[in-house]
């Protein structure tokens, strides 16, 4: 938070320099699996608020509907399906996208989305956290005994997301279709 210099009834007022828009990456696209990554973790100390198990499962969501929401993976009758390369967004996936849309491309055959879940939620951690610390929003923390752990690198953008949600909610002005999710997932 900063101090505004402006008076207001002779006295100096409080404001923060920090917008309560979510985090927003360059190309434009809000990535919910690092925002519930980001929600489901304290914003300073990086401890996890859920059980590893819920953790993944939500990530592994998240996720899918990054690639849904880009429309290179479809849900028709509880199954993902492939998309057609036409009709997916000129979106170029990162690194994590990518290892999922591959698995997916790779199966001959529409599996249904509780496969999915299952084998993507023990990947699906890994693949968010190491997509984190490359857009250098966590890092690692070595800790005495050699235990590492994960701290977000700035306690105020780790909260951003959260803090936008909650205000947007709080008004009751609209979400948009990603937050939306992001809310329901959370």
């Amino acid at each position: 938070a900063g101090v505004d210099t402006s008076r207001q009834g002779g006295r100096h007022r409080r404001t923060s320099v920090v917008s309560s828009e979510p985090t927003w990456q360059p190309d434009g696209m809000l990535r919910p699996a690092d925002e519930f990554w980001l929600m489901a973790h304290d914003h300073v100390s990086g401890r996890p608020h859920l059980h590893p198990a819920v953790e993944a499962v939500g990530l592994a969501t998240a996720l899918l509907a990054e690639l849904i929401n880009l429309d290179h993976i479809d849900l028709r009758s509880g199954a993902l399906c492939v998309q057609d390369p036409q009709s997916a967004r000129g979106v170029e996936l990162d690194a994590a996208q990518q290892a999922v849309s591959t698995a997916i491309h790779a199966e001959t055959q529409p599996a249904d989305l509780r496969t999915w879940l299952r084998a993507l939620t023990v990947v699906a951690p890994d693949l968010v956290i190491q997509r984190l610390i490359d857009a250098d929003r966590i890092r690692e923390d070595r800790r005495l005994l050699g235990r590492t752990r994960v701290v977000p690198t700035s306690s105020v953008e780790a909260a951003r997301t959260q803090v936008h949600l909650a205000g947007t909610l709080r008004r009751g002005q609209p979400l948009t279709q990603l937050e939306r999710f992001l809310v329901d997932l959370v």
